[in-house]
């Protein structure tokens, strides 16, 4: 498995947008948390070294996410990945819900980030179910 980590200055932008979200939907009987930390998994490569990371980094063209979604365990934005020839789906979570009902209305918050052109791919240590680390990553850049 590998991790996408959004380059700091994206991160930031995308704390502020739970914060929004969390402040637009927690009451007294819902209640959501943020996903921490904002990363992208990704179980279909499975990079051991570095020199591996750095080899999907070059294939890796371009990142978007898509506008808010929802499912049953809270909220998050689909992320679509151009690797190589294909188009790649993933999720980034954002909110998930710890007590109550998701809302019936979809809620019309715009991302503040369309797309990632700077990012850390890297390769995560579980040291237990709930704590993770990174064992080794690169940075990745887009190249236009």
């Amino acid at each position: 498995m590998i991790v996408i980590i959004p380059h700091p200055t994206e991160e930031l932008k995308l704390i502020r947008f739970q914060k929004e979200l969390i402040n637009q939907l927690n009451s007294q009987k819902d209640i959501f948390y943020a996903q921490q930390p904002l990363w992208i998994e990704i179980e279909d490569f499975s990079p051991s070294s570095k020199e591996e990371l750095k080899e999907l980094s070059k294939k890796l063209k371009n990142l978007k996410f898509s506008s808010l979604k929802k499912d049953d365990e809270g909220f998050f934005l689909q992320a679509e990945i151009e690797y190589e020839e294909k188009k790649l789906f993933y999720r980034l979570p954002l909110l998930h819900l710890y007590k109550g009902q998701m809302p019936q209305s979809p809620l019309n918050k715009k991302c503040p980030v369309e797309e990632l052109k700077i990012f850390r791919l890297g390769i995560p240590y579980q040291y237990s179910e709930t704590c993770k680390s990174l064992d080794d990553f690169v940075w990745h850049k887009e190249s236009k």
